[in-house]
């Protein structure tokens, strides 16, 4: 019940993002439309794989992409 919940206040408030992104914002719309593309097809496989691979597992995973990330960004490459 709750992770439907999450998925509807997180997609309401993506979309009123893209609004106010797409109203006063001076976008590259070939760019905004490939991540559109990327985000639909993630979205809809990521649910697919993520329903076979164990909790811990993509805890781990989160957890790594994180950590990988914020070193990335400390280094500043």
């Amino acid at each position: 019940m709750l992770q439907g919940l999450r998925s509807a206040l997180s997609m309401m408030i993506n979309a009123v993002a893209a609004v106010v992104f797409i109203i006063r914002g001076h976008l590259a719309m070939d760019a905004v439309y490939m991540l559109l593309i990327g985000t639909l097809i993630g979205g809809w496989l990521g649910t697919l794989l993520i329903r076979r691979v164990s909790p811990k597992a993509v805890r781990a995973l989160v957890i790594a992409v994180g950590a990988a990330t914020t070193i990335k960004l400390a280094i500043g490459s």
